[in-house]
């Protein structure tokens, strides 16, 4: 098993479009939660503010999901960008990721008919800090030994990923703890992937730029 994906091009490729079709669908999967106004609602100007007000909630997990989604792509993307071969291993903890990026849709789904419920909220960062966990190791097994990547690879460039890779799983960390205090608590860290993204990114980019001054 683990030959028959041994340095081949081909499983990148079909791995990347797998992955695709993937997040795409579980993208989709997300948009199919909200709900269209039902065909005897009355057009007046209170009943559409009441229905689109019904609707805060589910536009809102839609949100935090789909924010959650898009970087276990955007992750994804890079990574592929680095690798030059693949094996069974990373075959098999590619599909492990996608499994779980697949029950997403439905973590999403269970938190907009349960909002108030602590067993939903925690089964719905657990999903979040493993996809996030498998991204990481993925990428420490494929880096390791220069196993899947090419020996010329900047280990600055694997150390951004491998702290990129960890910023969901610890915002999917903190939100367990608060989850105990409150909905609003629960759903701030996800919210605040993007600040933490971004700042890992400035962070590096502010690094490369001193070693090149220091060069």
């Amino acid at each position: 098993m683990m030959k028959t994906y041994e340095n081949s091009a081909i499983s990148l490729k079909r791995l990347q479009t797998l992955s695709d079709v993937i997040f795409a669908a579980s993208m989709l999967g997300l948009l199919l939660l909200i709900e269209r106004p039902p065909q005897d609602m009355k057009s007046t100007e209170e009943a559409i503010r009441q229905y689109l007000f019904g609707q805060i909630d589910v536009i809102t997990a839609y949100i935090v999901t789909y924010i959650n989604i898009s970087f276990y792509w955007f992750f994804s993307h890079n990574e592929s960008k680095y690798l030059r071969r693949s094996n069974g291993v990373h075959v098999w903890l590619t599909i492990l990721m996608l499994m779980t990026v697949g029950l997403l849709p439905f973590t999403n789904s269970l938190s907009v008919v349960f909002p108030s419920s602590m067993t939903v909220q925690l089964f719905y960062s657990s999903i979040v800090f493993l996809v996030g966990l498998l991204f990481c190791i993925d990428w420490l097994y494929a880096t390791s030994k220069d196993r899947l990547v090419d020996r010329s690879i900047d280990s600055d460039i694997v150390d951004q990923l491998i702290v990129e890779s960890l910023v969901q799983p610890v915002a999917a960390l903190i939100s367990m703890g608060g989850a105990f205090l409150g909905f609003i608590w629960w759903q701030i860290p996800f919210l605040l992937i993007p600040v933490a993204e971004i700042t890992v990114n400035r962070i590096w980019a502010r690094k490369r730029a001193r070693q090149k001054k220091a060069d």
